[in-house]
């Protein structure tokens, strides 16, 4: 019965997670966000609460290190949403029986910085241009059920708070 039920939970968050992934192209498209002043720590911190079942179902070690200072006028559902999408992102790609993904949240100058780093394959070289694109699901990515959406919604959230995503080489990547 755990099987079954932990099954059905696990499809329960693929559909949920792309219902999300279509609601929030269409706010994007629509422009609909709603920007006020939000603790980036805080957004990142209640996702990753949301998220702990799937975290903990797939092996993950997450640390997080957040700025508590680390401001940012934006939409909470977007920030969400493109929190969830890089998380998810860092963990399904990954082949590792021990997944660890490390979230920082600091403040540089007049700019707040995210970055999330993970212990997974990385990205091969030929994708590594198309991973923003919309649909696009790359070589490793085929394995992994999703819509290839994710990496796109991310990017175009980001944008739509005048921010800039960009992919850093790892080690051995």
């Amino acid at each position: 019965l755990s099987l079954a039920l932990s099954a059905s939970l696990e499809e329960v968050r693929r559909l949920t997670s792309i219902f999300d992934k279509v609601l929030n192209w269409t706010r994007l498209e629509q422009h609909i966000y709603q920007f006020e002043v939000l603790g980036l720590s805080d957004v990142v911190t209640e996702m990753v609460h949301r998220l702990e079942p799937f975290l903990r179902a797939k092996s993950v070690v997450l640390k997080l290190e957040c700025d508590r200072d680390a401001l940012v006028k934006g939409d909470s559902y977007g920030l969400q949403n493109m929190v969830q999408n890089l998380l998810e992102n860092a963990v399904l790609h990954n082949d590792r029986d021990a997944k660890e993904v490390s979230v920082c949240i600091r403040c540089i100058e007049d700019s707040v910085v995210m970055e999330i780093t993970d212990n997974g394959p990385g990205i091969p070289i030929s994708d590594r241009a198309h991973i923003f694109e919309r649909f696009y699901r790359g070589k490793n990515g085929r394995r992994v059920p999703g819509t290839g959406l994710g990496l796109y919604l991310a990017k175009n959230i980001i944008e739509a708070h005048q921010g800039v995503i960009s992919l850093v080489d790892g080690e051995g990547t």
